[in-house]
Protein backbone atom coordinates (compact mmCIF):
# COMPACT_ATOMS: atom_id res chain seq x y z
CA UNK A 1 0.00 0.00 0.00
CA UNK A 2 2.97 2.44 0.82
CA UNK A 3 4.37 1.85 -2.63
CA UNK A 4 1.25 2.30 -4.48
CA UNK A 5 0.75 5.66 -2.43
CA UNK A 6 4.46 6.63 -3.53
CA UNK A 7 3.60 6.02 -6.98
CA UNK A 8 0.30 7.96 -7.58
CA UNK A 9 2.07 10.85 -5.00
CA UNK A 10 4.67 11.32 -7.73
CA UNK A 11 2.30 11.17 -10.91
CA UNK A 12 0.54 14.23 -9.06
CA UNK A 13 4.13 15.60 -8.73
CA UNK A 14 4.78 15.70 -12.68
CA UNK A 15 1.22 16.99 -13.09
CA UNK A 16 1.73 19.75 -10.88
CA UNK A 17 -0.66 19.02 -8.17
CA UNK A 18 0.60 19.82 -4.88
CA UNK A 19 -0.65 19.91 -1.09
CA UNK A 20 -2.12 23.40 -0.06
CA UNK A 21 -2.48 26.57 -1.35
CA UNK A 22 0.84 27.47 -2.11
CA UNK A 23 2.09 28.30 -5.25
CA UNK A 24 -1.32 29.31 -6.12
CA UNK A 25 -2.47 32.31 -7.87
CA UNK A 26 -4.20 35.18 -6.11
CA UNK A 27 -7.93 35.00 -6.36
CA UNK A 28 -9.04 38.20 -9.01
CA UNK A 29 -10.58 41.24 -6.81
CA UNK A 30 -13.83 41.76 -7.15
CA UNK A 31 -15.18 44.38 -9.95
CA UNK A 32 -15.72 47.58 -8.26
CA UNK A 33 -16.85 50.42 -10.80
CA UNK A 34 -20.53 51.61 -11.80
CA UNK A 35 -21.93 47.78 -12.32
CA UNK A 36 -21.60 47.18 -8.97
CA UNK A 37 -23.55 50.36 -7.40
CA UNK A 38 -27.28 49.66 -7.32
CA UNK A 39 -29.36 51.60 -9.50
CA UNK A 40 -31.51 53.92 -8.10
CA UNK A 41 -35.23 53.25 -8.64
CA UNK A 42 -35.95 56.44 -10.40
CA UNK A 43 -33.65 54.97 -13.35
CA UNK A 44 -35.50 51.65 -13.77
CA UNK A 45 -38.90 52.78 -13.86
CA UNK A 46 -41.08 55.89 -14.03
CA UNK A 47 -41.93 56.88 -10.53
CA UNK A 48 -41.62 59.98 -8.09
CA UNK A 49 -40.98 60.69 -4.80
CA UNK A 50 -43.60 61.54 -2.65
CA UNK A 51 -43.49 63.68 1.09
CA UNK A 52 -45.73 63.65 3.78
CA UNK A 53 -45.56 64.41 7.63
CA UNK A 54 -43.65 61.30 7.96
CA UNK A 55 -40.98 61.38 5.77
CA UNK A 56 -40.97 60.33 1.62
CA UNK A 57 -41.58 57.72 -0.19
CA UNK A 58 -41.39 56.13 -3.75
CA UNK A 59 -44.83 56.23 -5.85
CA UNK A 60 -45.32 54.84 -9.37
CA UNK A 61 -48.57 55.45 -10.57
CA UNK A 62 -50.52 54.77 -14.08
CA UNK A 63 -53.74 55.13 -15.43
CA UNK A 64 -56.10 53.34 -17.45
CA UNK A 65 -59.28 53.61 -19.72
CA UNK A 66 -62.07 51.31 -18.15
CA UNK A 67 -62.22 49.65 -21.35
CA UNK A 68 -58.76 48.72 -21.34
CA UNK A 69 -58.35 44.87 -21.38
CA UNK A 70 -56.69 42.57 -18.90
CA UNK A 71 -56.10 39.39 -20.80
CA UNK A 72 -59.70 38.74 -22.01
CA UNK A 73 -61.83 40.85 -19.98
CA UNK A 74 -61.78 44.92 -19.67
CA UNK A 75 -61.20 46.60 -16.08
CA UNK A 76 -64.35 48.25 -16.20
CA UNK A 77 -66.27 44.45 -16.26
CA UNK A 78 -65.76 44.53 -12.42
CA UNK A 79 -68.65 47.18 -12.07
CA UNK A 80 -71.14 44.73 -13.47
CA UNK A 81 -70.44 41.86 -11.82
CA UNK A 82 -73.42 40.34 -9.69
CA UNK A 83 -73.67 42.60 -6.62
CA UNK A 84 -75.80 39.50 -4.58
CA UNK A 85 -72.52 37.33 -5.12
CA UNK A 86 -70.35 39.73 -4.57
CA UNK A 87 -71.98 40.67 -0.88
CA UNK A 88 -72.46 36.95 -0.45
CA UNK A 89 -68.68 36.20 -1.24
CA UNK A 90 -67.44 38.90 0.95
CA UNK A 91 -70.24 38.45 3.82
CA UNK A 92 -70.65 42.20 4.12
CA UNK A 93 -73.04 44.46 2.75
CA UNK A 94 -71.81 46.28 -0.48
CA UNK A 95 -74.01 48.56 -2.58
CA UNK A 96 -71.19 50.31 -4.61
CA UNK A 97 -68.45 48.06 -6.50
CA UNK A 98 -66.23 51.08 -7.84
CA UNK A 99 -65.44 51.78 -4.38
CA UNK A 100 -63.88 48.66 -3.53
CA UNK A 101 -59.96 48.52 -3.94
CA UNK A 102 -57.25 45.64 -5.42
CA UNK A 103 -54.84 44.78 -2.91
CA UNK A 104 -51.82 43.22 -3.22
CA UNK A 105 -48.12 43.39 -1.95
CA UNK A 106 -44.83 41.96 -2.46
CA UNK A 107 -42.90 41.10 1.17
CA UNK A 108 -39.00 40.69 2.22
CA UNK A 109 -40.29 37.14 3.33
CA UNK A 110 -43.14 34.56 3.48
CA UNK A 111 -42.88 33.38 7.34
CA UNK A 112 -44.60 37.00 8.35
CA UNK A 113 -43.83 38.13 11.73
CA UNK A 114 -42.29 41.34 12.85
CA UNK A 115 -39.16 41.04 10.42
CA UNK A 116 -41.26 40.78 7.72
CA UNK A 117 -41.92 44.16 5.53
CA UNK A 118 -43.96 44.98 2.75
CA UNK A 119 -41.48 46.34 0.39
CA UNK A 120 -44.26 46.94 -2.40
CA UNK A 121 -48.02 47.47 -1.87
CA UNK A 122 -50.13 47.88 -4.78
CA UNK A 123 -53.12 49.42 -5.05
CA UNK A 124 -55.71 49.33 -7.72
CA UNK A 125 -59.22 52.08 -7.49
CA UNK A 126 -61.94 53.09 -10.15
CA UNK A 127 -61.97 56.89 -9.52
CA UNK A 128 -64.53 57.93 -12.09
CA UNK A 129 -63.51 56.87 -15.40
CA UNK A 130 -60.28 55.47 -14.63
CA UNK A 131 -58.76 52.65 -13.21
CA UNK A 132 -56.09 53.76 -11.20
CA UNK A 133 -53.07 51.56 -10.11
CA UNK A 134 -50.83 52.67 -7.11
CA UNK A 135 -47.79 51.23 -6.33
CA UNK A 136 -46.24 51.93 -3.14
CA UNK A 137 -42.34 51.26 -3.17
CA UNK A 138 -40.20 51.24 0.05
CA UNK A 139 -36.57 52.33 -0.62
CA UNK A 140 -35.58 51.96 2.44
CA UNK A 141 -37.33 50.74 5.83
CA UNK A 142 -36.82 54.59 6.99
CA UNK A 143 -39.80 55.48 4.81
CA UNK A 144 -41.98 52.81 5.81
CA UNK A 145 -44.36 54.98 8.10
CA UNK A 146 -44.65 57.98 5.29
CA UNK A 147 -45.42 54.67 3.11
CA UNK A 148 -48.15 52.96 5.26
CA UNK A 149 -49.79 56.68 5.84
CA UNK A 150 -50.00 57.87 2.06
CA UNK A 151 -51.53 53.54 2.11
CA UNK A 152 -54.01 54.55 5.06
CA UNK A 153 -55.04 57.66 3.35
CA UNK A 154 -55.76 56.31 0.13
CA UNK A 155 -57.84 52.85 2.03
CA UNK A 156 -60.00 54.98 4.50
CA UNK A 157 -62.13 56.16 1.69
CA UNK A 158 -62.82 52.46 0.14
CA UNK A 159 -65.42 50.13 1.30
CA UNK A 160 -62.87 46.99 1.20
CA UNK A 161 -60.38 45.20 -0.85
CA UNK A 162 -60.31 42.74 -3.40
CA UNK A 163 -57.21 40.29 -2.91
CA UNK A 164 -55.61 37.03 -3.28
CA UNK A 165 -55.05 34.61 -0.38
CA UNK A 166 -55.12 38.52 0.96
CA UNK A 167 -56.91 37.28 4.30
CA UNK A 168 -54.70 34.76 4.94
CA UNK A 169 -51.44 36.40 3.86
CA UNK A 170 -51.30 40.26 2.42
CA UNK A 171 -53.97 41.75 4.99
CA UNK A 172 -51.93 40.06 8.41
CA UNK A 173 -48.21 41.19 6.75
CA UNK A 174 -49.92 44.88 6.20
CA UNK A 175 -51.73 44.91 9.59
CA UNK A 176 -48.87 44.10 11.76
CA UNK A 177 -47.24 46.88 10.15
CA UNK A 178 -49.44 49.39 10.73
CA UNK A 179 -49.29 47.75 14.63
CA UNK A 180 -45.47 47.99 14.52
CA UNK A 181 -45.72 51.74 13.69
CA UNK A 182 -48.70 52.70 15.96
CA UNK A 183 -51.46 53.45 13.37
CA UNK A 184 -54.62 53.35 14.45
CA UNK A 185 -56.02 51.97 11.25
CA UNK A 186 -58.15 48.26 11.38
CA UNK A 187 -57.22 47.07 8.18
CA UNK A 188 -58.63 43.97 9.18
CA UNK A 189 -61.77 45.21 9.59
CA UNK A 190 -62.14 46.15 6.10
CA UNK A 191 -64.62 43.68 3.69
CA UNK A 192 -62.17 41.66 2.30
CA UNK A 193 -63.27 39.76 -1.21
CA UNK A 194 -60.38 36.67 -1.35
CA UNK A 195 -60.59 35.34 -4.74
CA UNK A 196 -58.24 32.27 -3.35
CA UNK A 197 -60.90 29.93 -1.83
CA UNK A 198 -63.38 30.56 -4.97
CA UNK A 199 -60.62 29.87 -7.14
CA UNK A 200 -59.49 26.66 -5.75
CA UNK A 201 -63.21 25.08 -5.58
CA UNK A 202 -63.63 25.68 -9.02
CA UNK A 203 -60.37 24.42 -9.96
CA UNK A 204 -61.72 20.95 -7.74
CA UNK A 205 -65.03 20.82 -9.67
CA UNK A 206 -62.94 21.37 -13.11
CA UNK A 207 -60.98 18.99 -12.06
CA UNK A 208 -63.73 16.53 -11.24
CA UNK A 209 -65.31 17.11 -14.15
CA UNK A 210 -62.72 16.60 -16.79
CA UNK A 211 -61.65 13.12 -14.59
CA UNK A 212 -65.52 12.09 -14.95
CA UNK A 213 -66.29 12.89 -18.72
CA UNK A 214 -62.74 12.85 -19.94
CA UNK A 215 -60.25 15.58 -21.05
CA UNK A 216 -61.81 15.95 -25.12
CA UNK A 217 -64.81 16.35 -23.83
Amino acid sequence: MPAINNDLRQRLRRLGVQRGAKGMPPAAPKARGRDSVPAPIESVVNGREEQTKHGSYFLIENEYDLDHKHGIRSLGDWLHCDLATTIRLSQKEIDDLSKFAFFDIETTGLAGGAGTLAFLIGVGVIEEDRYVLRQYFLRDPSEEAAMLFALESMLKDRIGVVTYNGRSFDVPIVESRFVMSRRRFNFRAMPNLDLLPFARRLWKLLARHIGENGAGQ
